[in-house]
């Protein structure tokens, strides 16, 4: 059994490389996700390889890089990832990748073995593109795509140009012509499955992958002062300046909301927290310090609304990295999440700002009895469904025979 996973992972050891040559935003959730299904794989004792094509922004409006080279400092690097080079400008860095990743991939697909996997992170068209060059020169490799966002909605923004559309219509119609190679499925949300026309092939559903926190809930009640906190974009659609106008009606001085990440929003967050000293912008920081943000945190909220045809084909990474704390979790309720979700997220009735306000004074006036309820429940799903472990097992058990593994 020979597993080679083919995506856009990077180590730890080089976030501050990445933060300080990134003009945007560092896909994190992405990265972790990655590595979650990496580990959960080693867990299982799979052999497994990692070629990267690093997701890192394009040069030169979202990354300083024209070439991708690597990284400047590897000595810190232990993971073993291998890093394809690719020229990094916006339009024509997805040919440079397809051709890295077609000739790091062809030693795997030249080498003996009967039972080799291609494990392909997200629809990104040069990566379904080399793991199918693979599968020309051995046709019995399987590929499994596990899929987090549609191609149709990835990327997209109200302000990208008639170009800028035009190359995603087609990069959309390679990858669907693409993914007719493609064997199995990992998804989201079941909704995915129609869009991606998987037809017969045998698919999962897997909404995220949990990881656990180094502390559990159990914040003492003693504490006047209470923190809520987002992480993530900074984007007008995901919610971030509802949250902050719903949090500046309530007149409370021992409540704070700390924000973390970068986006289109970015200046107006800052302009907020100048305005009001409650309010404590962070920028754009490392997965490790977003993490201990939310552990330390008290309340953490995703504002996305549920209103757009994508809340179907989504569900946000973060509402697993949150429950993983312990702490209680607000969120709109989204078409893609399952219903078994309402017994661990105090959900925002509608899409009203005065809504929003009232359900962060709903738990904000919470005991911790209440919230470690919720809590509990949320852990002992996480564990059983969604630990590394248990996402390797379903994607190993949807590729292999029973006698091929051994877990």
């Amino acid at each position: 059994m020979e597993i080679l996973f083919l995506g856009g992972v990077f180590d730890d050891s080089h976030n501050k490389e990445i933060i300080s040559k990134t003009k945007t935003y560092v896909e994190y959730a992405a990265n972790n996700f990655q590595k979650k299904i990496i580990n959960g794989l080693k867990e299982c004792n799979a052999n497994i390889r990692v070629i990267s094509a690093p997701f890192l922004g394009a040069y030169p409006k979202a990354y300083s890089d024209i070439y991708f080279k690597g990284f400047s400092d590897n000595k810190n690097d232990q993971s073993g990832y291998e890093y394809v080079h690719f020229l990094n400008i916006w339009g024509i860095r997805n040919f440079s990748r397809k051709k890295a990743l077609k000739k790091a991939i062809r030693n795997f697909a030249e080498c003996d073995g009967d039972d080799k996997l291609i494990i392909v992170y997200t629809p990104h068209t040069p990566l379904i593109q080399a793991a199918n060059y693979a599968k020309s020169i051995d046709k019995n490799i399987k590929i499994c795509l596990v899929v987090p966002d549609l191609p149709q909605y990835m990327n997209l923004a109200d302000n990208v140009s008639k170009v800028y559309k035009m190359l995603k219509k087609f990069d959309v119609k390679t990858f669907m012509r693409e993914n007719k190679g493609v064997d199995t499925y990992i998804v989201l949300t079941e909704a995915m499955i129609d869009k991606l026309e998987v037809e017969k092939r045998p698919y999962d559903v897997v909404e995220g992958i949990y990881q656990k926190a180094d502390t559990w809930g159990n914040k003492s009640e003693k504490s006047v002062q209470k923190t809520i906190v987002y992480t993530g974009k900074l984007d007008k659609s995901f919610g971030i300046m509802n949250l902050i106008q719903a949090f500046s009606m309530i007149d409370n001085p021992n409540i704070r909301l700390l924000i973390c990440g970068n986006g289109e929003e970015a200046s107006n967050v800052e302009r907020a927290a100048e305005k009001d000293k409650r309010i404590i912008y962070k920028g754009q920081v490392a997965s490790e310090e977003a993490r201990k943000f939310i552990i330390d945190g008290d309340i953490l909220v995703n504002p996305r609304q549920n209103n757009s045809e994508y809340t179907k084909y989504s569900f946000p990474s973060k509402i697993i990295d949150y429950l993983a704390t312990g702490n209680a979790v607000i969120a709109y309720k989204l078409d893609g999440m399952p219903d078994i979700y309402k017994e661990f997220i105090t959900f925002i009735e509608d899409d009203k700002i005065e809504t929003l306000r009232d359900t962060l004074i709903q738990v904000l006036n919470m005991n911790n009895a209440q919230t470690q309820l919720m809590a509990e429940k949320a852990k002992v799903y996480l564990e059983n469904e969604l630990s590394e472990k248990a996402v390797a097992k379903k994607i190993l058990q949807l590729n292999f025979s029973k006698e091929t593994i051994e877990l």
